[in-house]
């Protein structure tokens, strides 16, 4: 299992098995575990924080196993969203590469 861990300080606004919305400072950051996962309908999934719940940095907030994911139609890539943002007001050195829980995976300008 891996867990998928909250990348920022925050609060939960939403917690689906395959996804979460943490509220920043007043930006909402999505975080989507997998590409077309919603149709597992939560399964391999555990949901292990609750909505509204405050969050540090490294908190995990769901666990799953993307070994298990099978289907070609899907896909194992965790998005990270920063939502409601101009898109050249973001920097992100972590674009196109593996991150590990700890890395910046971008900053607001």
């Amino acid at each position: 299992m891996q867990s998928i861990v909250a990348p920022a300080d925050g609060r939960l606004l939403n917690v689906d098995p395959h996804a979460f919305i943490l509220l920043v400072d007043g930006v909402g950051i999505l975080v989507h575990i997998g590409i077309n996962t919603v149709r597992l309908e939560g399964r391999l999934f555990e949901v292990l924080a609750e909505r509204g719940e405050q969050v540090t940095a490294g908190t995990p907030i769901v666990s799953w196993d993307p070994a298990s994911v099978t289907d070609p139609d899907m896909d194992r890539t965790i998005l990270v969203v920063l939502m409601d943002q101009a898109p050249d007001s973001i920097v992100s050195p972590a674009i196109g590469t593996d991150v590990v829980a700890g890395d910046v995976l971008f900053t607001q300008e």
